[in-house]
């Protein structure tokens, strides 16, 4: 955290791979077998209250998430995923007009 803090870096696109979720996948095994990170640790990385998170946040200009299906085991894990990042950033589904970002409220 420090090295990044040391930075001058004014904005950023946060971009977030669902693949990383996964211990072991298709590239990395070779096989169609996956394991999966705790979902409680997934939060706990991007918890809004992180020091990583807050710097980020403060200096988001855009996100992308890539879901990644190939590499998540399914269309259905990346959706899991997608919806765990959803809840933790949004304040409902960012498919309706009304959501907004969690950390422009606080």
């Amino acid at each position: 955290m420090r090295h990044v803090e040391s930075k001058s870096i004014k904005q950023i696109y946060f971009d977030i791979d669902l693949d990383y979720f996964t211990i072991e996948n298709s590239t990395s095994n070779d096989k169609q077998h996956f394991t999966y990170m705790k979902d409680k640790d997934i939060k706990d990385i991007f918890n809004l209250d992180s020091p990583l998170i807050q710097w980020v946040m403060e200096r988001i200009e855009g996100m992308t998430i890539a879901l990644e299906p190939e590499h998540t085991g399914s269309i259905n894990k990346s959706m899991k995923y997608f919806s765990l990042l959803e809840k933790q950033f949004f304040s409902g589904s960012v498919f309706q007009w009304k959501t907004t970002w969690k950390h422009l409220k606080r």
